[in-house]
């Protein structure tokens, strides 16, 4: 504000711009629409896959390695991803993930994440990151972080 109400030299996009700037998919939209390039991209929302095992193991390559506590060792393969995906959320179906921050990385990225899982008489509220490598525009391998104590505790109470 200071450079704008003042003469003082200065660039940038203004609050329009960062605005727009701010919801990536508009972003990337509007400047498709306006011809200039724009890397492959997918908006994800919630409601599109909406835990739906098959769908989500979609996004994944038929030979990606997934991990995430309750598998540290991991599994292997869109079948075995599938499988595990499908006793996951046959037993949470109605957990919900928020996307917080994602920090792009060499052939990936680093994705913080927020979950809210029903258990029982209970609401869990986790956060964590993964890690998510692509590979011809399909995850090849994620790893997923968070500390899972309370939900165990959640688990065993019921």
């Amino acid at each position: 504000r200071i450079a704008r109400d003042f003469p003082i030299c200065h660039g940038g996009s203004g609050i329009a711009g960062s605005a727009i700037q701010m919801d990536k998919e508009i972003a990337k939209r509007l400047l498709a629409a306006a011809g200039i390039p724009v890397t492959p991209w997918r908006a994800l929302t919630s409601f599109e896959f909406a835990n739906d095992p098959k769908r989500l193991a979609s996004f994944y390559a038929d030979d990606a390695f997934y991990s995430d506590p309750a598998v540290p060792e991991g599994v292997q393969g869109k079948a075995a991803l599938t499988s595990y995906f499908q006793a996951l959320l046959g037993r949470f179906p109605d957990w919900e993930w928020t996307n917080r921050k994602v920090v792009p990385l060499d052939g990936g990225f680093l994705n913080f994440w927020h979950a809210t899982i029903p258990v029982g008489p209970t609401v869990i509220e986790a956060a964590g990151a993964c890690t998510v490598q692509l590979r011809a525009g399909l995850i090849a391998r994620n790893e997923v972080s968070f500390d899972r104590s309370e939900l165990l505790t959640a688990i065993a109470a019921i």
